[in-house]
């Protein structure tokens, strides 16, 4: 995907998905879009969008496809309409659920199947981080497929070097510790947690204690 302004899929225009389908429609990407609600698509649509009937139709007109629907089963269900089956050769499906492991998985495993790549790509920032494009994006999948898209998805805020805060690093260490105390307490080992609480200690150790969440790409540096 050499041409950055590469035609687009966006399925799901909830408080997230509309402003985040309507960066990918400002930076000049031709953009196909479906929700089960039409009335959340007009806006979109007024602006060049390409409405589409169902998700698998939407798929098909795209080289990148993006889902971001409410919960697990929901990508289950516009997955069974068609986006897989119907998906061109070679396109790259990106999911921006907050959904499963094991889901993300088995989406692989069939995108796999059929010569497609698969990302998992929830996000951090909610509808006014996906307004003024300073989302944060969680990126899993192989290292071809998020190069080739990484033009689409480099229009969030980390990737920018922005480390503004909307939500300081301090507070979600104290969040962070108050969770943590309560699964001890609770008697649980919850490994991410724990994790993500040490990556964020060391952030802070290393001056990025009023940063915004999103400079935790420093500890990877």
């Amino acid at each position: 995907m050499n041409d950055t302004r590469v035609p687009v899929a966006f399925i799901g225009l909830g408080l997230m998905g509309a402003h985040m389908a309507g960066q990918i429609l400002a930076a000049g990407h031709p953009l196909h879009v479906y929700n089960r609600t039409r009335a959340k698509a007009e806006g979109l649509v007024a602006w060049g969008a390409i409405w589409h009937d169902d998700p698998g139709s939407t798929a098909a007109a795209a080289d990148v496809v993006i889902t971001t629907v409410g919960v697990p089963q929901d990508v289950e269900a516009v997955g069974a309409q068609g986006i897989i089956a119907q998906a061109r050769p070679g396109a790259i499906l990106i999911d921006m659920t907050t959904s499963s492991p094991s889901l993300a998985k088995r989406i692989a495993a069939a995108t796999k199947a059929r010569g497609l790549g698969a990302i998992d790509a929830p996000v951090s920032g909610g509808d006014v981080g996906a307004r003024d494009a300073k989302l944060s994006i969680m990126i899993g999948g192989e290292k071809a497929n998020v190069a080739a898209v990484m033009p689409i998805l480099q229009l969030t805020r980390m990737v920018g070097r922005d480390f503004a805060a909307g939500f300081f690093v301090e507070h979600l260490i104290k969040d962070l510790r108050i969770a943590a105390g309560e699964a001890g307490a609770a008697g649980l080992e919850l490994k991410g947690l724990i994790t993500a609480l040490g990556q964020y200690t060391l952030l802070a150790e290393r001056g990025g204690l009023r940063d915004g969440t999103q400079a935790l790409i420093k500890v990877y540096d």
